[in-house]
């Protein structure tokens, strides 16, 4: 039904979102929810690619996104995030690419200062990555997919009014 609101759990990287995704998954079907995972870049891609029938089913979106995707979706729709003290979420996700083995980015961490990570911001998180996300900010013709422009100011406004 087009005029059901739709849900959509813009996951910010290491502000519980985990957890979160558990919850919004035992109270929606697995048929009715587009998840956003590993392969984040990808994933976006696809469901921008859907037919609007399949666009139309879609009553929970959840993944880690910037704002907008929700212009794909011919129902009304609201956004759900949490935010974390941008120190600690930046920090959380240095210390958690360290210690994963598995994850893509380890190698990569895995013998850099804090100092460095920081400095590389390789991943476009360690930099207003909340507001980047928040703000809609996204590579040119790729909705979705966070941009890596320098922020300012009209970012953060932005962000706010999303």
């Amino acid at each position: 039904m087009p005029d059901r609101e739709a849900l959509i759990f813009l996951h910010v990287p290491k502000t519980a979102g985990t957890t979160l995704r558990g919850v919004f998954r035992s109270r929606y079907r697995a048929s009715a929810t587009y998840v956003i995972g590993n392969d984040i870049n990808a994933d976006i891609v696809r469901f921008t690619n859907l037919d609007a029938a399949a666009r139309a089913r879609i009553r929970l979106m959840m993944g880690h996104m910037s704002f907008g995707l929700h212009d794909y979706l011919p129902s009304p729709t609201r956004y759900v995030s949490v935010l974390r003290d941008p120190v600690e979420r930046v920090l959380s996700e240095y210390w958690f690419l360290r210690r994963n083995r598995h994850h893509p980015f380890h190698q990569r961490v895995a013998s850099m200062s804090v100092a460095e990570y920081l400095e590389s911001d390789f991943t476009g998180q360690a930099s207003d990555g909340q507001t980047r996300l928040l703000s809609g900010s996204h590579e040119s013709g790729r909705p979705g997919i966070a941009g890596r422009e320098p922020l300012g100011r009209r970012h953060l406004e932005q962000a706010l009014r999303n």
